[in-house]
């Protein structure tokens, strides 16, 4: 082999390994691994594909009554960021675990605005946010945590205390409060909106929330309320539930969850290995306007395929510009989420549809696309 023919083949291996590791990390982004943490610092990795779990990390070998562990967040960059709960002072201090190399990294103790923080989350960018008692704006709030200098900034106040967890799922913040209700905070414009009971009390306490993709071949998020030792699927859309795993950690009657985290945060990912879902040509039995004028005039106000007869819509999805699911339902999009009118610009759809192909046999079929919105 002459030094060019070797040049290429470094060349190619590069490439290759390059294309190997970025694969990996999108996967990351959908994984159906999450990892749990109980009171008594055992940090478990747990499998919600088949409700296996492997014990990790001992972050309270000496077992200290006093220190209990109240939450975890993991970062994109792969820390897992932890709060524990001091009994004796009392505070709340902040750790860092290197999922890799097990180093734990003290990063100070949180000032106290009124009760404790307990609820930890990292947004897509690595922020770690929380809520936490706040006696300066009467009430709870969501704060972000400066891993730097162990320090508070106040974002809004919210309406009720955390149970334990807040979660991102389709670009949207979810927590669940201390009553076992659902909540979404939205930002801009700052707001929270009760969803509805997210009860698993036949399971225990409810604790952690997560978000993961189980199955990656559909990409399909579904949010974890974590319970005793046992898991439960939330829909967040009502904020109801029903039994995932059951004694997913060894229970000796003592040990049970305190927190979750997981590496889920905005739509849409792509599937690993194709499925039965076939993508829509431009000759098919409907057609998908680029634009809609939502104002209220009667023309043009809704978004929506425009189909014949024999085709009927499954999914139909709508994202805003930062990926954020401003409409999931079989129905047209006036242009409101939650109520509020959105911002004139550029969305994405993505549908499914039912219908038969051209020997009759029923197909179904998918298309993403992008509209403007215009008022």
């Amino acid at each position: 082999m002459n030094f060019e023919q070797k040049r290429i083949s470094r060349i190619i291996i590069f490439t290759i390994l390059i294309l190997w590791g970025i694969g990996n990390m999108i996967q990351a982004q959908a994984t159906h691994y999450c990892y749990i943490s109980t009171l008594g610092g055992i940090i478990y990795k747990v499998d919600l594909s088949n409700c296996t779990s492997d014990s990790i990390a001992n972050l309270n070998p000496n077992n200290n009554p006093y220190h209990t562990i109240d939450d975890i967040a993991l970062s994109p960059s792969g820390k897992l960021y932890f709060i524990t709960f001091d009994t004796t002072t009392p505070n709340n201090h902040i750790f860092s675990l290197d999922l890799t190399t097990h180093i734990v990294t003290r990063l100070g103790s949180l000032p106290q605005f009124g009760s404790g923080a307990d609820a930890l989350v990292c947004d897509s960018v690595g922020n770690l946010l929380t809520i936490t008692g706040d006696t300066l704006h009467a009430g709870a709030s969501l704060c972000y945590i400066d891993t730097l200098n162990a320090s508070l900034r106040y974002i809004q106040t919210v309406n009720e205390f955390p149970a334990g967890d807040l979660t991102y799922y389709q670009g949207n913040l979810y927590y669940n409060d201390q009553s076992d209700k659902l909540h979404l905070v939205t930002l801009n414009p700052p707001n929270d909106t009760l969803i509805g009971s997210a009860n698993c009390t036949e399971l225990g306490a409810n604790y952690g929330l997560s978000t993961n993709v189980v199955d990656t071949n559909q990409c399909e998020p579904y949010m974890f309320l974590y319970s005793n030792t046992n898991i439960c699927r939330v829909y967040p859309q009502t904020g109801s539930t029903t039994p995932w795993c059951t004694d997913v950690i060894p229970n000796n009657g003592t040990i049970f969850i305190s927190g979750a985290a997981s590496l889920y945060y905005n739509p849409p990912c792509k599937p690993t290995k194709p499925n039965s879902i076939i993508p829509i040509e431009s000759d098919q039995k409907f057609a998908m306007p680029d634009a809609f004028t939502p104002n209220g005039d009667g023309k043009n106000d809704l978004f929506y395929p425009l189909v014949t007869g024999g085709v009927t819509v499954l999914d139909f999805k709508i994202y805003n510009r930062w990926g954020q699911l401003v409409h999931d339902l079989p129905r047209p999009w006036d242009g409101n989420y939650n109520s509020t009118p959105q911002p004139e610009g550029m969305y994405m759809y993505h549908l499914t549809i039912s219908t038969t192909d051209t020997d009759n046999n029923p197909v179904i079929l998918s298309k993403e696309g992008g509209l403007t919105l215009m008022r």
